[in-house]
């Protein structure tokens, strides 16, 4: 064994002793050459996106027409699939245009619930669903509606076209509410209209009722619906009896109010309204005259009175308030009255043949047999009495602007030949004719009514009404 000198072993002792710390560390020595490559690991695996609808267009469809919808998909295959568009939507055909791309003809119906919905597309075990993507709508905007929707009610509104690509014909343009009357339009442009008025019949059903355009001449016009664009309330009719008024309040503008009264056989019918305590300036209280069957299409007449006459059989009538020029907060009465009717006795075609009226409320069944027929009426009246003579609906023809009745009234003084005053129409509505006139003397005055200028060879029965106060 090699031993170390004693004196080599103090000196590296000594030297051990005296070392100082490390020093820092020197800077990086350059960069080695690069190594070989490794393996080639394993390949991979392929893997694709799930189907998916990513496009519908156009979006929107509106109801009761039928469109071309093209439907775009990602990592679809499509190639003989099936598609849904939910409730009320047909599909007619499917092309398909690629494996990502179809083109879909679909009709929408009338009764479509509107709103946004789901469209799916199937083919074999894969179904692929675009949530919300496709919409139903009306293709009409309603709005500015006035009134009460309510069982005989007179509404008015107005309408804009959201379907442009299907303009109104507006030489041949009407609409109707639910199950009511064909109701006016004024206004009209290709992409809209005021509904003036908005009917809705004694007789309508109750509850939401769509609002229905037609469009275009011919058996099939182009429709424009609203669906539930009106809420109808049922109401009961309030009756009248003949001699008591009966009270009411325009509460709102164009508010109604519907009356019924039967009315027996052979029997002339008088209603009249007024306001009552302090009445607006241009307040104008009108009752429209309906028949039995409620509907405005049946439309009697309109105006501040208003008569009706029966056959052989007793009718009820309706009478509904209404006041046109949309004033409101006053009140008002409305009144009837009912006499029997006395028969025209020919020949009564001269002043010289007048048919007496010996006393009066008096309600006389005419008939203008022939064109140039004219049939004169004589009362007495006293000096300052005021004598009122109206036509009115007879047994069979009426007086509305759609009906055969078109008279002309005339009062004639004393001597049977002065004439006084003639009227010829009530209304602008009304045919029938009314002339009022204050006795200057007591005497004899004659009444005589015939065609008006505007029908010279018409032909019909009408009721005729003579009252004194």
């Amino acid at each position: 064994m090699r031993r170390i000198h004693p004196f080599l072993l103090a000196i590296s002792t000594l030297l051990a002793a005296c070392a100082g710390d490390d020093g820092p560390a020197g800077p990086a020595g350059p960069a080695g050459p690069a190594g070989p490559d490794g393996e080639q690991g394993p390949p991979g695996t392929d893997t694709a996106g799930d189907p998916s609808i990513n496009a519908i267009s156009p979006p929107v469809a509106y109801l009761d027409r039928t469109i071309s919808v093209t439907i775009s998909g990602d990592n679809t295959t499509w190639t003989n699939p099936t598609v849904d568009f939910g409730m009320g939507v047909t599909v007619d055909d499917v092309v398909v245009a690629s494996p990502t791309a179809l083109r879909v003809t679909v009709t929408i119906d009338g009764t479509a619930p509107v709103g946004a919905r789901d469209v799916t597309v199937s083919e074999g075990e894969v179904s692929t669903t675009y949530t919300g993507a496709f919409e139903v709508s009306s293709p009409l905007a309603l709005s500015s509606v006035v009134g009460t929707p309510a069982q005989g009610s007179v509404l008015l509104g107005r309408v804009d076209l959201l379907d442009l690509d299907n303009p109104f014909d507006t030489a041949n343009l009407g609409f109707v509410v639910g199950d009511s009357s064909l109701g006016g339009t004024s206004g009209e442009t290709p992409f809209g209209f005021d509904l003036n008025p908005i009917f809705i019949d004694v007789m309508a059903t109750a509850g939401p009722a769509d609002l229905l355009v037609l469009s275009g001449a011919g058996m099939t016009p182009t429709p424009y619906r609203v669906p539930e664009a009106f809420t109808v309330t049922a109401r009961t009719p309030t009756t009248l009896t003949p001699g008591t008024p009966i009270a009411g309040m325009v509460s709102a503008p164009l508010a109604t109010e519907v009356f019924e009264l039967s009315v027996p056989a052979n029997s002339q019918a008088t209603f009249t309204v007024a306001g009552t305590g302090t009445v607006p300036m241009d307040a104008a209280p009108g009752i429209i005259l309906l028949p039995a069957s409620g509907a405005f299409d049946d439309f009697i007449s309109f105006g501040a009175s208003g008569q009706v006459s029966t056959g052989a059989n007793a009718e009820t009538f309706y009478a509904v308030f209404w006041d046109n020029t949309g004033t409101d907060a006053y009140n008002y009465e409305v009144d009837a009255s009912v006499i029997a009717i006395v028969a025209e006795t020919e020949p009564n075609d001269a002043f010289g043949m007048a048919q007496s009226v010996a006393s009066t409320p008096a309600a006389i069944s005419g008939d203008i047999s022939v064109g140039t027929d004219e049939d004169w009426f004589s009362v007495t009246l006293a000096m300052n009495e005021v004598l009122t003579a109206t036509t009115g609906n007879g047994a069979t023809d009426t007086c509305g602007s759609n009906g055969d009745i078109d008279t002309f009234i005339e009062i004639y003084d004393t001597d049977g030949t002065t004439l006084i005053d003639g009227n010829d129409d009530i209304s602008f509505s009304n045919y029938c004719s009314t002339l009022s006139h204050t006795a200057t003397a007591a005497g004899t005055y004659y009444v005589r009514v015939l065609n008006s200028s505007f029908c010279s060879g018409c032909t019909y029965d009408y009721g005729l009404s003579i009252q004194v106060q």
